[in-house]
């Protein structure tokens, strides 16, 4: 009960919530699930001068990159799973606060980077039906505005990412010490009780 109650005080009254043996696996076929997702659209989802088009060096007349539009859904789909999977397990080994907050900053930085991601493909979209000027009116507007949401799109994956790993890390540091608490609590108990076993022996 001591050390229980140690364990309790140390990290604000949080318990990780181990995974079961039917969540493990599907948690690995999620990831390979996003996995094969990126890896087969992340080519189709390319078209020449993609960085270029994205941040406003826009020909007039635009060029024909609808398949290429569909086909970056479907890296958005990949990268939402892996990044979400990742989320949901680090969560469940934080026992800190510090890990806990990570694992809501992971998760709100993926929920906009994947709305910036479409938000970018839908202006992407647009500019194609306009055969104005890229860059006066409402399709100057646009080009600007894709390349903000690419912007916001890039810079919160990276925030996604290193919250996801400072939260596994934080998550598991915790979760091991735990484990070697109760470990050593548990042998401390038995170490006790050997004495007066021998004694009734």
């Amino acid at each position: 009960m001591r050390g229980n109650a140690t364990i309790h005080n140390r990290f604000k009254g949080r318990d990780a919530e181990p995974l079961s043996r039917g969540t493990i696996p599907a948690l690995v076929v999620a990831i390979i699930a996003g996995v094969a997702l990126c890896w087969y659209f992340w080519q189709r989802a390319q078209f020449p001068n993609i960085q270029r088009y994205t941040f406003g060096d826009r020909p007039s007349q635009p060029p024909p990159i609808g398949a290429a539009l569909l086909a970056d859904l479907g890296v958005i789909a990949g990268y939402v799973v892996i990044l979400g999977t990742c989320v949901f397990i680090t969560s469940r080994l934080a026992m800190s606060q510090f890990g806990a907050l990570f694992g809501r900053s992971t998760r709100w930085a993926l929920l906009a980077a994947a709305t910036a991601d479409l938000l970018k493909d839908l202006g992407l979209y647009l500019g194609t039906l306009l055969h104005s000027d890229p860059n006066s009116g409402f399709n100057g507007f646009l080009t600007v505005a894709t390349a903000a949401m690419a912007t916001i799109k890039t810079c919160a994956l990276v925030v996604a990412l290193w919250s996801s790993c400072m939260c596994g890390r934080s998550g598991g540091a915790s979760y091991g010490r735990t484990a070697k608490a109760r470990t050593g609590g548990t042998n401390a108990g038995r170490s006790r009780k050997s004495p007066r076993s021998t004694q009734m022996r």
